[in-house]
């Protein structure tokens, strides 16, 4: 699928909605007024994903993206360290496996290289369920946080559009 391009014409936030799940893409201005760009990650600009590129993610998320440790577990340097992971790993939520059952947001960043990156943020409001004030934000503001709820039932992956590969965002 060669097709995977980008865009800047939706101007407005856009929700598609699937089967189990609502996937909502935020356009690059909404992105570039946020001001989140991280020169450490190498981001130099927004962009706004396609509908194609946002199915095709959808499509092949599960197949190809294995989550092989939540993505919050920390650099074990003592014994507290490691029971903190474990914790953490014995209550993570996210399967890899039902990726079509969870909410997710998209935004897009293009790094110094110039390659387009997809952010995929995965919310599981299925287990847990958050207040629903949380859940509120998913059609209108980027979800994001850390502890409590955001420790098990949310992550970050990125979907590198020219090589079609998933990895998580660190």
């Amino acid at each position: 699928m060669e097709n995977l391009k980008v865009v800047d014409t939706i101007s407005k936030i856009k929700t598609l909605k699937f089967e189990k799940s609502i996937s909502v893409i935020f356009p690059a201005e909404f992105m570039r007024k946020k001001g989140w760009l991280n020169k450490y990650r190498n981001e130099k600009d927004y962009f706004t994903p396609n509908e194609e590129t946002v199915k095709y993610i959808e499509e092949n998320i599960g197949a190809n993206f294995h989550l092989t440790k939540n993505p919050w577990q920390i650099k074990e340097e003592n014994e507290e360290d490691k029971m903190y992971n474990k914790a953490i790993r014995d209550e993570f939520t996210i399967n890899s496996k039902e990726m079509n059952l969870y909410d997710k947001q998209y935004f897009g960043i293009v790094n110094l290289k110039n390659d387009s990156i997809v952010v995929v943020i995965v919310n599981n409001f299925h287990s847990n369920p958050p207040e629903e004030k949380l859940k509120s934000f998913l059609e209108k503001d980027i979800i994001s946080g850390g502890d409590g709820w955001f420790n098990t039932n949310y992550c970050q992956l990125i979907f590198y559009t020219k090589t079609k590969k998933f990895a998580p965002r660190e």
